[in-house]
């Protein structure tokens, strides 16, 4: 009985507690991506002027500050020139992928789920234009170390968590098996008390 009511508990803290981590790794991954994303397409929109206008000059001065504050690379490509900062390189395969499926028209600014061991950074890319033309593609390299760092410290605060409520659920199962098997083991001695006399 014991065995049953250890597993049981020990089912439900595991539930409790996987359900817990997938939900911490999707709130950070959303946190991150509505930033990242935000940024983006601000870089889009200063990329699109600088096309219009033909100075790139100040959106090389954003990226290169962007970049200086947040350790992150970025690529803006045009018809006339391909900025980067950050020491990102358009070269790279997941931000050449990611430049050519922006050129289609295809955003590509989801972010996969937060590992807390998995790669240092993912690739997020838009075009720009008009609606009925593509002048260019903004590729940012999110890096996922900060945010994977805080998912390690709160799944340490999980783990030690679930761990304590396991322990005191074993526990309490090893006190309620004693209580209700008490009687049992009375009437165990007194038959055998009655069989010695």
């Amino acid at each position: 009985m014991l065995g049953i009511l250890s597993l049981f508990s020990l089912f439900i803290v595991v539930a409790v507690s996987a359900s817990i981590l997938a939900s911490v790794s999707r709130e950070l991954t959303q946190e991150l991506q509505i930033n990242r994303v935000a940024a983006l397409n601000r870089f889009a929109q200063v990329a699109n002027d600088a096309t219009s206008t033909g100075d790139a000059v100040p959106l090389q001065r954003e990226m290169d500050r962007y970049s200086a504050l947040y350790g992150e690379g970025i690529v803006v490509r045009t018809a006339q020139a391909t900025l980067t900062s950050g020491g990102l390189s358009p070269d790279r395969p997941d931000v050449r992928d990611a430049l050519a499926k922006a050129r289609l028209g295809l955003t590509s600014t989801s972010l996969a789920a937060v590992q807390p061991f998995g790669g240092p950074s993912q690739v997020i890319a838009r075009s720009f234009g008009t609606a009925n033309q593509v002048l260019g593609e903004a590729a940012l390299d999110v890096d996922l170390g900060a945010a994977q760092q805080k998912l390690r410290e709160r799944w340490l605060l999980v783990v030690l968590g679930a761990a304590a409520v396991a322990g005191l659920l074993v526990a309490g199962a090893e006190r309620l098996t004693a209580w209700v098997l008490r009687p049992v083991h009375r009437l165990t001695s007194a038959v055998a008390a009655f069989e010695e006399s």
